[in-house]
């Protein structure tokens, strides 16, 4: 994949801790036949170590943002 090209599409996955989900959900991204797409993780002020658990994803399609809880 060419890095200047856009990707055909984007996947955002909001967190709230609920970290054992967020394995199961970026595996099923991972799993996808299509292979032109990207991966935002929004952790929305977790208090479980997102940023950790993101360390086993090195994929450079996925990416995450941390930002202060906004609620609902």
């Amino acid at each position: 994949m060419n890095e200047l090209l856009t990707p055909i599409v984007s996947v955002v996955i909001p967190v709230y801790n609920r970290l054992h989900y967020l394995s199961a959900t970026i595996e099923g991204v991972l799993a996808q036949t299509l292979v032109d797409w990207e991966l935002i993780v929004v952790d929305d002020g977790s208090v479980e170590d997102v940023v950790g658990f993101m360390e086993n994803y090195p994929d450079r399609r996925i990416r995450s943002i941390r930002q202060d809880n906004q609620g609902n």
